[in-house]
């Protein structure tokens, strides 16, 4: 008995040893087995519910004008089968990507200031409620004053069944934010070679895996416009390793908030408002040739017509 119980714990021991480096080592996003440290409370009846957008500018702003991944419910009424299941969704996801990378909220249709907006999303779908998913970056003609010119689209739509919470975190999860670039090596970073004045630092990810996992591509998001990600490819990697530069991260691999505590004392603060598209126009460029910033208008020129030659003689 005494060999059986000593067999038993180094099992474990191996056990525990693998999970926690699958926790960061890289995968497909589908899995159920992913071991990451909540960051909010799993208790279900906590569960935050979705926020109702009731206008075309909260909606413009909300889904279109920012970099979040968004999850939105449309709907006919002000509640649907939906909402339930998409706020328990967002909620677990928020625990593996972290509390910014996605937002849900809910879109009443039947309301009239809300039928336009809802109408060029209809035909993406059979019939409503459904889930829409938005992502990627935001982006506008910086000359076209009007915020319904946002250029961000819909990605795609969920219809399946409003019970199978599994299925729709599987649907979801595709189109988490993520801002990792694969490298081949830390030496093929030419990030500080650029000419740019502001040079962010680079957070490499080693692992045998293709695919980082959803949490450190959270923490790419969260930490976006503070610092680059890379995820480095060795087949031969026996246990993964995060550095940032040449700095390497020696703590627990499966808890995000050390890892991200690691990246908060080692980053640039982050810069106000970067979650959400800045409208702007480039000064180098005007429609006025540059003469709507001039203080004084040029003298005035003063031009003289000759009359035409004569006629040449016969």
């Amino acid at each position: 008995m005494l060999r059986l119980f000593i067999l038993l714990l180094l099992l474990c021991g191996k056990l525990g040893a693998a999970l926690e480096g699958d926790a960061i080592q890289g995968g497909d996003d589908t899995g159920e087995t992913e071991k990451v440290e909540s960051i909010v409370e799993n208790d279900e009846t906590n569960v935050p519910p979705i926020i109702p957008l009731t206008t075309a500018s909260s909606f413009r702003k909300h889904a279109l004008s920012t970099f979040h991944s968004v999850l939105v419910v449309y709907k006919m009424d002000a509640e649907s089968v939906f909402d339930t299941v998409t706020a328990e969704v967002c909620h677990d996801l928020k625990a593996s990507y972290g509390p910014e990378a996605f937002k849900c909220y809910g879109l009443d249709c039947s309301l009239p200031e809300l039928k336009a907006t809802c109408k060029g999303y209809m035909k993406e779908v059979n019939t409503i409620p459904a889930v829409f998913s938005f992502s990627g970056a935001a982006n506008k003609n910086p000359y076209q004053p009007k915020e319904k010119a946002m250029g961000r689209e819909m990605v795609t739509a969920y219809t399946g069944s409003p019970q199978d919470k599994r299925s729709m975190m599987r649907w979801a999860k595709r189109y988490g934010p993520s801002w990792v670039k694969p490298l081949a090596s830390r030496a093929d970073d030419d990030a500080n070679e650029s000419d740019s004045e502001e040079v962010l630092p680079s957070v490499y990810l080693t692992t045998k895996k293709e695919t980082p996992t959803p949490m450190f591509k959270g923490l790419s998001f969260e930490f976006w416009k503070r610092a680059n990600f890379y995820i480095i490819t060795d087949p031969d990697n026996l246990s993964p390793t995060i550095h940032l530069g040449d700095v390497e991260y020696t703590g627990d691999l499966s808890s995000r908030a050390d890892i991200a505590d690691f990246l908060d004392k080692r980053t640039p603060q982050a810069p106000e408002g970067r979650y959400y598209y800045q409208d702007s126009v480039d000064e180098a460029m005007s429609l006025y040739g540059g003469a709507e910033n001039l203080s004084t208008l040029p003298p005035p020129q003063t031009f003289y017509w000759l009359p035409p030659p004569p006629p040449p003689p016969l």
